[in-house]
């Protein structure tokens, strides 16, 4: 083979090499295209998301203050309400706490793994 002939062989491979290179960076930036779009609508919607929550610890301190509040009138009502009715909701309290029934009748399950426990403001 001549000299020359290997040149050119040379120089198609080494085009035929950047081509193939090319398409394929090509191919991932098409992709990457494809993920900065999903991620802008991802940090869009994140920050939709941390928006709406700045109020959170404000209305939780509400709730709560409410529940507080509910928690010491309550056990009143309950006083007055078997004083006006002539029975006793404290009649099976459990050890530790008050009996709380449901419209029902219903005690709720206190041993519940998924319970949640209100915590008071503080």
């Amino acid at each position: 083979m001549s000299t020359g002939l290997l040149y050119a062989l040379s120089v198609v491979v080494v085009v035929a090499l950047v081509s193939v290179l090319g398409v394929y960076l090509l191919a991932v930036a098409q992709g990457l295209k494809a993920i900065v779009s999903s991620l802008a609508e991802v940090t869009f919607g994140a920050r939709a998301v941390e928006r709406q929550l700045r109020a959170t610890p404000e209305n939780l301190r509400q709730v709560n203050a409410g529940l507080i509040d509910a928690a010491t009138l309550l056990p009143e009502l309950a006083d007055e309400l078997d004083r006006r009715s002539g029975r006793s909701t404290r009649d099976s309290a459990p050890e530790g706490g008050d009996r709380v029934d449901d419209l029902n009748g219903n005690t709720p399950d206190r041993d519940r793994a998924d319970a949640v426990e209100v915590q008071p403001a503080g």
